[in-house]
């Protein structure tokens, strides 16, 4: 399995969670997932990982956003992809920069909890998918 997904920035956290919980019981595992971000998601996810709501959560996990951060790059690839262009999302401009970079890496998969996206179900032929949704389709022998 090869799959190509384009990830919202706080989802390619989820998706590493979500596939080690699915593979707790082996002690190695090889994914053949690509994961591609822009610069400005990584912003974007700098942002949301400073927001106050969350400090006492990440506090609680002993988990630095920093920390966060360097996983989340490290789990990706990344690429820049215009900023301008045609608004696609009217509700949520901002998240013109994901479905730009899905195109721009052929992505297979949209993986995102962001509800304006998933309302589209699907830009330029790739379908968005929430998380579980990903790693059930991708990876279902490993389903719980």
């Amino acid at each position: 399995m090869d799959e190509i997904a384009e990830m919202t920035t706080s989802d390619t956290l989820k998706l590493s969670a979500e596939v080690a919980s699915r593979f707790r019981a082996l002690d190695r595992f090889i994914i053949l997932v690509d994961m591609y971000v822009a610069p400005a998601m990584i912003e974007e996810l700098s942002q949301v990982l400073a927001y106050a709501k969350l400090q006492q959560r990440l506090e609680q996990l002993n988990v630095y956003s920093a920390g966060l951060l360097a996983h989340a790059i490290d789990l990706a690839s990344v690429f820049g992809v215009p900023k301008d262009g045609p608004v696609i999302v009217a509700a949520d401009p901002d998240d013109d920069i994901f479905l730009r970079r899905a195109v721009a890496s052929q992505a297979s998969y949209i993986v995102s909890g962001d509800q304006h996206l998933l309302d589209l179900e699907a830009y330029a032929g790739t379908p968005f998918v929430r998380v579980r949704d990903f790693v059930d389709q991708c990876f279902p022998e490993r389903n719980p």
